[in-house]
This record gives C-alpha cells, sequence and structure tokens, in this order.
C-alpha cells in the first residue's frame, strides 16, 4: 500500500526543509522499502531507503546528500550524509556533516517535522 501525504506550509528543495514565501507544499509517498519526499518548489525529489541499510563510501555527493531512513514507532527517522558543498546558499555545510530529520505523524493530516 502507498501512504501519501501532502503537506503545506514547510518546503523548500534544501535539506533541511525550511519555509520559502510560496510554494510551500510537500508530498511525502511511501512504498514498503522507500520514502520519497517531493517538493513542490522545483519539483525536487529526495528518495530514501528505510529498509535500515548503512551509507555508502561516497566519493561522487548527491546535490541534497546521501539519505538513510528508518522507523522508531511512528516517527521517520532520517540521516543525511555527503553533502555537496556546492549546492549550499543557506548555511555552510560541513563535509562531514550529518543531518537528522525526524517525522512524526501526530493526527491524520497533520506531521511534525524536527
Amino acid at each position: 500500500m502507498t501512504l501519501i501525504y501532502k503537506v503545506s506550509g514547510i518546503a523548500a528543495p534544501v535539506v533541511p526543509i525550511i519555509p520559502l514565501p510560496y510554494n510551500n507544499n510537500i508530498r511525502i509517498i511511501q512504498t514498503p522499502d522507500h520514502v520519497v519526499i517531493h517538493n513542490e518548489m522545483i519539483h525536487d525529489a529526495r528518495i530514501i531507503p528505510v529498509d535500515r541499510r548503512e551509507h555508502s563510501e561516497r566519493v561522487l555527493r548527491p546535490w541534497l546528500g546521501e539519505s538513510r531512513g528508518h522507523w522508531h514507532n511512528d516517527t521517520l527517522i532520517v540521516s543525511t550524509k555527503y553533502f555537496n558543498q556546492k549546492h549550499s546558499w543557506w548555511i555552510a555545510l560541513s563535509p562531514n556533516m550529518e543531518l537528522v530529520e525526524r517525522f512524526t505523524r501526530i493526527g491524520h493530516e497533520t506531521l511534525t517535522y524536527e
């Protein structure tokens, strides 16, 4: 079964998700082994494996880094490493930085993002 959420109020085609003045919609699509976070702005999509695979040792760094996710109860925890430093226009990214995001469903149409 595919689970699809459309979330309004937070979105930017960057990691972490930050609000912008317009096009603040994201869609979260879940399959048994992946979560996709699709951003309305620039139609960007982060494809996140949720099968507990480890981060690879990357030589090439994806535009939005390499994300891996897992579930802890009702919370999707996403770890992202190997950011492409050329992407950052709003924050200095260290080549060794790891970002952890948490998406928790707290209602039928409500998620919290930490």
